[in-house]
């Protein structure tokens, strides 16, 4: 039979554990459980876009979540998420408000709770394009604060005055990445139909957000695909002309810079085809330092062979350019 102390006991740890802060924690989850079935702010939400991606996905389940008002201004729209720790919502992600149709990024959370996950939100209307390191393009959510500036700031001089590019976005997006290595400094990509240069890329301060500082900048219509928004949009990406060869190393190089490349076997022998301005350095039966002497642009097949295989790379040279 259960002594006094032991059914204590077992009545603490169903309200939540010895501790009278697990207690408290349970009671008020236990409330919030409560409140997303009978609040006026609840709501639907679908996790759109994880930090960690850039694209959306499409079989994501819909699960329920509080959103209560905090501050809704003419350029920007922040409200507070409060969504069970189970449904794995993070910083970063961008989520949809399936009511009303519309895309959030959590981009900060209040640590202090701890009885279900609690962050602010802000809202995303648009979605930048900008091409990979492998020249696809992808798309990323973004919450982007437009330009605040108020005068045009122009240069005149003997009677001829220009205008001077200077407005200016403030963007949070999630930090994955594509998103890091797109949004360096001095980097360029289109929105609005304007072509904007990052000025400040801050990875730091928020966890899996990425603010980006950006101004307003020049269009090249030459390599610029304006109607779809995407920075060198009209640029052919260069084919890899041998992608199935186990020879490693880049296939675009340029003048005048050695590069290094990587045998599939041991004892093998390097070789390059055809009479042409390349120099082999560094030689050995693995690897191998090539460098094109001319300052001109080129081709060439490198050659691999240890009598039983034979590997072969077709190397382009770029325009130094």
């Amino acid at each position: 039979m259960m002594n006094s102390l032991e059914l204590m006991r077992k009545r603490l740890e169903f309200n939540g554990g010895i501790r009278q802060e697990d207690r408290m924690i349970k009671g008020k989850y236990e409330t919030f459980l409560r409140t997303l079935q009978f609040s006026y702010q609840g709501v639907n939400a679908q996790l759109i876009q994880p930090h960690t991606q850039c694209f959306d996905l499409d079989d994501s389940p819909i699960v329920r979540a509080l959103i209560t008002p905090d501050k809704t201004k003419q350029d920007y729209d922040d409200k507070i998420l409060s969504i069970d720790y189970r449904h794995n919502f993070n910083p970063g992600d961008v989520f949809k408000w399936v009511g009303t149709d519309s895309y959030w990024l959590i981009y900060l959370q209040t640590l202090t709770e701890d009885a279900y996950f609690r962050g602010t939100i802000r809202r995303c209307r648009y979605k930048i394009k900008f091409k990979d390191e492998n020249g696809n393009v992808v798309t990323t959510w973004a919450a982007i604060r437009g330009p605040v500036e108020t005068q045009i700031e122009s240069i005149q001089k003997n009677q001829v005055r220009v205008d001077r590019p200077n407005l200016s976005l403030n963007i949070l997006m999630p930090l994955n990445e594509k998103t890091l290595k797109a949004f360096k400094r001095y980097s360029q990509f289109l929105f609005a139909g304007k072509c904007w240069q990052v000025q400040a890329p801050d990875s730091i301060s928020m966890k899996n957000v990425l603010e980006v500082n950006a101004e307003e900048y020049y269009i090249d219509r030459d390599t610029d695909n304006i109607d779809d928004e995407v920075k060198n949009g009209l640029v052919i990406e260069p084919v890899d002309p041998t992608p199935q060869t186990l020879i490693k190393g880049n296939t675009f190089i340029k003048p005048k810079i050695a590069e290094r490349y990587e045998a599939p076997a041991a004892n093998g022998r390097w070789k390059v085809l055809d009479n042409l301005p390349v120099c082999l350095t560094s030689v050995d039966d693995t690897t191998v330092e090539v460098v094109w002497n001319k300052m001109t642009s080129g081709q060439f097949v490198l050659q691999w062979s240890n009598g039983l295989q034979l590997e072969t790379k077709t190397i382009v040279v770029e325009s130094l350019y």
